[in-house]
């Protein structure tokens, strides 16, 4: 018993190591809050209970229900002689629990992973594979993500999209913690367990924070629907474009999840599958980082609107001015977008769809694009971000006498003087 209690908490201790690295490499300088990230990591830990509960019906064989019955009738003979409980506890073992039990491992033996395994190997075919360990991924994202919702409903922590990728992380995290106590403690003593805790506390780790991530940053853009459907130009009501955007984010996770947990399986029998996850895992944990690195994501899009200035600009010229921001942004001029952005919030600083437009053009000029920058480390020639703006030679940085006062800039309001002289169906101030 004491050697068993000895092997936990060793166990225990060498899955905290990778906890403090991970969290100090992301979040030692972070402004989280770290009462409630406590709280997420705790949650997470508590994912793996059903879990594991349920993986136990799994590959438990229906024979050892005679154990179970035979240990509930010792203990209530011991327990329970003076009192009249006993037949009612032999009736209850023996006619209710024992056939229910043996039915319940019977089917779960079924589907469990063991026989899923067995099918596989006769038939030459790693297809059978998928079921099992795809249908263990969707429910542990399931899980993760039930404890940031639920975190956000009581405490309300999302503020930015990059909150809620944060304290996602936190929750698998949390979630891989736990996973790898109950891993290591099995694994002691083997020949294979090195090996088995460095690519956990590397990869595993990285692969349950990363997934983990990308339903955050999802939920997080869902928490906004309302100023994302303005930028994007999206249809249909804020509601339905919010759950999209969550089941979105929770379809994603479940499958590269799935994919990697059927690749590591897959690579007992098929070594190279071994490499393809290693992969995917460094590939998706680059992506989570980088999109924790935008500004977009950093951008409090939600406030307490009390405290909010209200706006000096009227309605018809803010729409106009909104469309002509859309318009250069897709034509990829960043930098008049920025510009004009400025200008804006000097009128409207509250005004966050005007903020989501300048700080997404500052990640394209700075190059904080988490897909460009993955690619660019793949190809040889980085990929140069367009920007067709005429006052491409003025970036952000710069002081803005500097600027009112460049030819560009003059030649451009001139442009802008004119549109307005012609059309005289509104009028557009933007100095």
């Amino acid at each position: 018993m004491e050697s068993n209690l000895s092997l936990t908490i060793l166990c225990l201790v060498l899955s905290l190591i990778p906890v403090i690295i991970w969290l100090g490499l992301m979040f030692l300088k972070d402004g989280i809050n770290k009462k409630v990230m406590f709280i997420i990591f705790l949650g997470g830990i508590a994912t793996v209970l059903p879990l594991f509960a349920l993986e136990y019906l799994w590959v438990t064989p229906p024979e050892a229900v005679e154990g179970y019955k035979q240990t509930m009738l010792d203990f209530s003979s011991q327990y329970l002689t003076s009192i009249n409980f006993k037949d009612w506890i032999s009736y209850f073992t023996n006619d209710v629990f024992g056939p229910a039990m043996q039915t319940i491992l019977e089917y779960g033996n079924k589907f469990s992973a063991i026989n899923f395994l067995r099918v596989a190997e006769g038939s030459g075919s790693l297809i059978y594979l998928l079921p099992t360990y795809m249908f263990f991924a969707m429910l542990e994202e399931v899980f993760k993500q039930w404890v940031l919702r639920s975190a956000d409903k009581k405490y309300l922590i999302v503020k930015a999209i990059n909150d809620s990728v944060k304290y996602s992380i936190v929750a698998g995290l949390g979630f891989s913690f736990a996973e790898n106590i109950l891993y290591f403690k099995n694994g002691w003593g083997t020949d294979a367990f090195i090996s088995m805790y460095i690519f956990r506390i590397i990869f595993t780790s990285a692969g349950h924070m990363a997934f983990s991530g990308i339903f955050g940053y999802y939920y997080g853009m869902s928490k906004f629907a309302l100023t994302i459907k303005k930028v994007e130009n999206l249809s249909g009501d804020t509601e339905t474009i919010r759950k999209k955007m969550v089941l979105k984010g929770l379809v994603i996770a479940m499958v590269l999840h799935g994919i990697f947990n059927t690749s590591v399986q897959v690579s007992e029998m098929f070594k190279p599958a071994l490499i393809f996850a290693i992969f995917l895992i460094v590939s998706i944990y680059i992506y989570a980082y980088l999109l924790l690195k935008r500004k977009a994501g950093d951008l409090v899009l939600a406030s307490d609107i009390s405290n909010s200035e209200s706006s000096t600009m009227n309605k018809r010229n803010e729409e106009t001015l909104l469309e002509l921001i859309d318009t250069w942004f897709r034509e990829e001029k960043y930098n008049d977008v920025v510009q004009v952005c400025d200008r804006f919030l000097q009128r409207d600083p509250d005004n966050n769809v005007v903020k989501l437009f300048r700080t997404r053009a500052l990640d394209h000029i700075e190059g904080n694009n988490p897909s460009k920058k993955i690619l660019n480390t793949i190809l040889d020639k980085p990929a140069e971000v367009k920007d067709e703006s005429v006052l491409n030679k003025y970036k952000p940085v710069k002081v803005q006498k500097d600027f009112q006062n460049s030819e560009e800039f003059k030649k451009f309001q001139e442009q802008e003087q004119a549109k307005k002289t012609e059309e005289k169906t509104f009028k557009l101030d933007i100095r």
